[in-house]
């Protein structure tokens, strides 16, 4: 069986909008368990914002009014959904993130799978390869 990005699909991910405060972020994030959410616009991931960036910006005493616009991460690395996922391993390794945003084949927001997630997949079975060489950054998982 080849396995997809989207087989790695567990938990619902938090969305927001870049017009909401932190204030409300906060509660959605603490809410949802996820410590993050991605910030969406027209059904389009536009950036991420984390538990750590609220805490870094009431530490630097911004207010909690503040839109999450303001403070987001907009540099998002997105991956189509039904590519592989030794494709997603590879990108996240090259890119030194633990967590990657899914789309749709028309650009629209479809999850959040982290290396955790990917690496679930692994205790299901063995991870059979693709019709390709896997990575070189993945072999032996």
């Amino acid at each position: 069986m080849f396995y997809t990005l989207k087989d790695a699909l567990y938990e619902k991910t938090p969305t927001v909008h870049q017009s909401e405060t932190l204030r409300q972020v906060a509660k959605i994030i603490w809410e949802s368990g996820r410590g993050f959410a991605i910030v969406i616009e027209k059904d389009v991931p536009v950036g991420i914002i984390t538990e750590r960036d609220i805490f870094r910006e009431i530490s630097n005493e911004r207010s909690l009014d503040t839109e999450v616009g303001a403070i987001m991460t907009t540099n998002l690395i997105t991956v189509r959904w039904d590519h592989s996922v030794y494709h997603g391993l590879e990108v996240m390794l090259e890119n030194g993130i633990r967590r990657l945003v899914l789309v749709s084949e028309e650009g629209k927001f479809v999850g959040v799978v982290s290396m955790e997630d990917l690496l679930k997949l692994k205790g299901r079975r063995r991870l059979p390869y693709a019709s390709h060489t896997p990575p070189r950054t993945c072999q032996g998982l």
